[in-house]
């Protein structure tokens, strides 16, 4: 091994080195030193760049043999025709000699470029087994490339034995079953080839819990996760469907005004207030078609003459459930308890009395049924 200037930046390298390490040129069996002057160049350049001498004619010119000089003599013509033939049997000689030398070099040329060729395509399969995340690829390189340099043999199996090594970390997050192991292995390595895999597996899990839990936040929560998650139709569908069903505040407060202003209309003995609550038809006690009208006479029972005050409160123990009835409207089924207190002119003949009411608020906000059952 020798020291020598990269011929493409000058940079002191070794001969042996496969390529320059500061402009990557090529240097292993691509560089001829100039038997003329010494000089170190490419092999695809025909003459050296410094003295402009082919290595080809040197070549020549060493392995070319030295004619003889034959002395100045006066021959008779005859001597001069014996001489001819002689010297052209020395030029036909030098002529086989030149084309014997021409073979030399061009076979000598042909196998250094093969050789050339096939580490170029060790230096190929290098590269390309390096990039690669795929052991099989690996292996194929060390199979296919024996006597390859001992460095790049090693980092080839240094490299495999870390992907056999990820291998086994895929493995175990795997069997885990666990987004948290899923996830680390993603983010300990971005650019596995298990990562889709994997994303399909945490999504998976995600959409299993939530539709476990079935609520609309556990949808949204998945639909805000998963944007391009494999269920990402289905959760909306069922997000909708819950929606529909799902009692949140904005049905509680519909619920409550109704049955607040019937009861306040009670407790006032308030026709208009009481009446206003309800729907023009409804189911009410015992009549399942009753009018507006019918409600005031229930009220007039209620205030009797001795009843000094009276008073009506609903409970917050409200029991809804909600009716998608198209367009966005909605009606609602509803259970609770109210407490009935009633103050009479005579004192000991005041009372308590509690009820469940079972009732029915239309999409107007009505109250389109109300039944009371006496507790206790």
């Amino acid at each position: 091994m020798a020291i020598i200037k990269c011929p493409e930046c000058g940079h002191q390298i070794s001969d042996k080195a496969s390529i320059c390490p500061v402009c990557g040129v090529k240097i292993e069996n691509n560089i001829i030193k100039c038997p003329h002057c010494g000089n170190v160049y490419l092999k695809d350049q025909p003459t050296c760049p410094v003295c402009h001498q082919s290595p080809l004619a040197s070549t020549v010119a060493t392995q070319q043999p030295a004619i003889p000089v034959q002395p100045q003599i006066q021959p008779s013509q005859s001597a001069a025709a014996e001489q001819q033939a002689p010297r052209k049997s020395n030029k036909n000689k030098i002529i086989a000699i030149i084309i014997a030398v021409a073979i030399i070099i061009a076979g000598g040329y042909w196998y250094a470029s093969s050789m050339n060729s096939l580490h170029g395509d060790e230096e190929t399969a290098y590269v390309n087994a390096m990039n690669s995340s795929d052991p099989a690829v690996l292996q194929d390189y060390l199979d296919s490339f024996k006597d390859a340099p001992q460095e790049h043999i090693d980092s080839i199996q240094a490299h495999l034995e870390i992907l056999k090594m990820n291998d086994t970390e895929w493995t175990n997050a795997i069997i885990s079953n666990s987004k948290t192991a899923l996830q680390q292995y993603i983010d300990n390595h971005p650019n596995s080839l298990h990562k889709t895999e994997a994303l399909h597996k945490i999504d998976s899990i995600d959409w299993a819990q939530c539709s476990r839990q079935n609520t609309p936040e556990a949808y949204q929560a998945y639909l805000t996760e998963h944007s391009e998650g494999e269920h990402i139709v289905e959760a909306q569908e069922k997000l909708d469907k819950l929606d529909a069903t799902t009692v949140g505040a904005d049905d509680k407060q519909v619920v409550n005004s109704a049955f607040q202003q019937f009861f306040r209309g009670i407790n006032n003995n308030d026709e208009m207030g009481i009446t206003s609550a309800v729907s023009s038809t409804l189911h009410f006690l015992t009549n399942p078609n009753a009018t507006k009208q019918d409600v005031i006479s229930f009220l007039h029972k209620l205030h009797k003459d001795d009843v000094r005050s009276l008073t009506w409160r609903a409970n917050n123990d409200y029991n809804i459930k909600k009716k998608d009835m198209g367009d966005n409207t909605y009606e609602y089924d509803v259970e609770f308890t109210v407490d009935e207190s009633v103050s009479y002119i005579n004192s000991d003949n005041d009372k308590f009395n509690q009820y469940k009411v079972r009732g029915h608020v239309d999409s107007n906000g009505k109250i389109s049924s109300l039944q009371l059952v006496k507790i206790g």
